[in-house]
């Protein structure tokens, strides 16, 4: 290839890639990689990932190694330097950085005596790609609180070899139940030999041996369907209920076979940005995670003091018996026996409903509210238990065995005809056997739940940034084998997502950044108005010596304007 007349690398998108490799995480991936005996490395691995970084930054989500090797080629003699480059890159190197990052994560084993030692690198693929992902992220923009998570579809680049023989995703056993598209009309026929049975026990269908049938939802115009690759789980900022405005940093990366445990994938997450620091106590998330067991979800978020605020999923609703004769669980949330059965089964939305439809369902949830126990404080985790106080002791519904002062609004506080001895103004402790799995702060189906849920949207937002808006990545963006290489190309990928949205919201370079003192602050948010392209209708000024043409004038509009022109000139 004729580099002679190549766009050079342009020394802003040098500088960030500069900026991402020089953290900590690339001095322990280096010294991982440095081995103390034998021929010394061409190229130090910093060097390396430097270009690949570049490649990231420009290319607007297609990382190719034959781009990085481009790249290398086109720097200045300054850059070069700067990055100890001394000579030319081959993919094979790129190709073999990679594979060595993949072997210090694993044990290594002595075949003399058999002793299993610890990996060269001290820590998970996950928290590797953690810390590059937020080393973009000044310290001035600390993680919030509440993170919301999610996974979304990474799409392998090597070719199907074969399908399924039921037409059902091979996905792992315990995860959602879903109905994928019909996918038999689209077969080709299998290559003899395949498929392949993977380590893990479920089907290998193409030649990279960690990639694996997933499910995905549809979006947009593609239709639901299966796909080949690996989950991406993400974990994002999202801002306290009522407080300003947070851009949706992105603050961890898990990267999993398609179709494995999101609960697992999730819970490893979770690890990830605490031990990066992230004061996770609360986390936002689907269906798809917290439909798994107590001990698969629940539980070890309770474990590790972290609440969750989740959807339910079809099975999880409905009512069953509560704690004590006088009282019930109504979708996950523990209510008075005494509730009017018309609001013990309430419909949900669905995504043909119609917001006026969502109105009035939203008001018969807060309806059924009143009837509610209601947590006093907060849950005790390590426990798994939570207080509660009955409805007639909080005051939103009238039992006639519990009296309370009166108020002004007795008029729109339901009554009760309970017999005596019902629970309505008790206090009930729930353990971890009752409804640990679904259990959460706001009542499902409320106003307060849906604000609370609704912030979710932060991390789907962020899967558009690099699925569509920022950049694009999609099958053939990432050409390499291997979840550890896919992981640190999309590592790469999003600390440029990342560095692309702290300017955008705050105004915020991370090659030129502002003093530490300086507090940065959200730009507003823009409303539909403002993203219109203003048009001008006016027509041209008037002028005395060349008069408008009119009704009766034999001169036309198109023509005035010309001579208005020529005049001017």
């Amino acid at each position: 290839m004729n580099h002679m007349h190549a766009k050079s690398v342009d020394s802003a998108v040098f500088d960030r890639a500069v900026i991402i490799t020089s953290q900590p995480w690339a001095a322990e991936v280096e010294q991982a990689l440095t081995e103390r005996v034998g021929r010394q490395r061409t190229h130090r691995p910093t060097t390396l990932l430097t270009l690949l970084a570049v490649t990231a930054l420009e290319s607007g989500g297609t990382i190719l190694l034959t781009g990085a090797v481009s790249a290398a080629t086109r720097l200045s003699v300054t850059q070069r330097h700067q990055i100890d480059l001394t000579g030319p890159v081959y993919v094979q190197q790129l190709s073999r950085l990679l594979g060595d990052i993949e072997s210090a994560l694993k044990p290594r084993i002595n075949l003399r005596t058999g002793e299993i030692r610890e990996p060269r690198y001290p820590h998970p693929l996950e928290m590797l790609c953690t810390q590059i992902i937020i080393s973009v992220i000044p310290n001035r923009l600390p993680a919030t609180t509440t993170q919301a998570i999610d996974s979304t579809d990474i799409e392998s680049y090597s070719a199907r070899r074969s399908w399924s023989s039921d037409g059902k995703p091979d996905v792992a056993p315990g995860g959602l139940p879903e109905k994928a598209a019909d996918e038999k009309k689209r077969r080709s026929p299998a290559t003899p030999g395949w498929p392949k049975l993977g380590t893990d026990g479920r089907h290998q269908h193409t030649i990279d041996p960690e990639v694996r049938e997933g499910y995905r939802s549809g979006k947009g115009r593609a239709p639901k369907g299966i796909f080949l690759g690996f989950d991406a789980h993400i974990s994002v900022d999202v801002a306290d209920r009522g407080a300003e405005h947070r851009a949706s940093l992105i603050r961890g990366l898990v990267l999993a076979p398609a179709g494995s445990s999101k609960a697992d994938a999730g819970i490893r997450l979770i690890d990830a940005i605490k031990a990066a620091g992230a004061p996770v106590d609360c986390v936002i998330n689907d269906r798809g995670y917290s439909y798994g067991k107590v001990e698969k979800w629940a539980g070890p978020l309770a474990d590790r003091g972290v609440e969750q605020v989740i959807d339910l999923h079809a099975t999880q609703r409905g009512v069953r018996p509560g704690p004590t004769a006088a009282t019930i669980f109504i979708d996950g949330s523990l209510y008075s026996g005494a509730i009017p059965k018309t609001l013990r089964t309430l419909q949900v939305p669905t995504l043909d409903s119609t917001k006026e439809e969502k109105v009035e369902i939203t008001k018969l949830h807060d309806a059924r509210a009143a009837y509610a126990f209601r947590p006093m404080g907060g849950p005790n985790l390590s426990a798994r238990t939570q207080r509660y106080r009955g409805p007639a002791e909080v005051g939103t519904i009238r039992c006639p065995n519990h009296r309370k002062p009166d108020r002004k609004n007795l008029a729109k506080i339901p009554t009760t005809n309970c017999a005596p001895g019902c629970d309505c103004g008790r206090t009930i402790t729930l353990g971890p056997d009752d409804g640990f799995q679904t259990r959460q702060r706001a009542i499902y189906g409320t106003r307060k739940w849906k604000e609370s849920y609704g912030r979710r949207v932060a991390v789907e937002s962020a899967n558009a940034l690099f699925k569509r808006h920022h950049v694009t990545i999609a099958r053939g963006s990432l050409q390499v084998r291997g979840l550890v290489s896919y992981a640190i190309l999309l590592s790469l990928t999003l600390a440029g997502v990342n560095a692309s949205l702290l300017e955008v919201t705050y105004g915020y370079d991370i090659a030129n950044p502002s003093a530490e003192n300086c507090t940065l602050v959200a730009r507003p948010l823009r409303t539909r108005a403002l993203h219109r392209k203003k048009r001008d209708f006016t027509r041209p000024k008037r002028r005395t010596d060349n008069p408008a043409p009119n009704s009766s004038s034999p001169v036309s509009p198109t023509a005035w304007r010309k001579v208005s022109r020529e005049t001017d000139a």
